[in-house]
């Protein structure tokens, strides 16, 4: 028996408490995918009410076993995974299964889990090297002068035309841009 069996023996049979997999992901420090199966086999050896959650691409559902197949019909493409285990004779209450994983958030040893970061619960991290900040480049040091140039235009009328110049610091070239605006 190894220690996820003795886990659940344990939590379901003698403390009659309902187990989900991401309790059991993290208290025995496994992926969820695993707990999922670990979940499985368990229901598969012993006697205990499983809790399935059904998803399609635009529906997920938590169901009792009792209600797996009519909810699977509903769907044109749904697949059933484990979701928790309780023990027989349990009810099936969605609040409870939330105040489960809300007692997450309480414990303890999941808190000290969380505060030493996301490589605590196995997710692979990029080791960052500290790099200085590059130093600027030549376009940064760009400047923006803008003047307004009263001329005539082809009708005769007074109009005022705004050139934008930008200038830069690293090389001679200018560039203007005119905008035409009616006085």
């Amino acid at each position: 028996m190894d220690d996820t069996h003795a886990f659940l023996t344990a939590r379901i049979l003698h403390d009659k408490q309902a187990v989900t997999y991401r309790l059991l992901s993290r208290e025995m420090g496994m992926h969820v995918d695993d707990a999922k199966a670990a979940l499985g086999r368990f229901a598969e050896a012993e006697q205990v009410s499983v809790i399935y959650a059904v998803h399609d691409l635009h529906h997920v559902f938590v169901v009792p076993a009792s209600e797996l197949e009519s909810t699977l019909a509903q769907l044109s493409n749904g697949k059933k995974q484990v979701y928790a285990l309780q023990p027989v004779g349990t009810s099936y209450d969605p609040a409870m299964l939330a105040c489960v994983n809300r007692a997450l958030v309480y414990d303890e040893a999941y808190a000290a889990h969380r505060h030493a970061g996301l490589g605590a619960f196995g997710a692979i991290q990029k080791d960052e090297e500290v790099r200085a900040p590059r130093p600027p480049s030549s376009t940064s040091k760009r400047r923006k002068v803008m003047k307004r140039i009263r001329t005539k235009n082809e009708k005769g009328y007074t109009v005022f035309q705004d050139i934008e110049t930008i200038n830069s610091s690293s090389s001679s070239s200018t560039f203007e841009i005119a905008f035409q605006g009616v006085a």
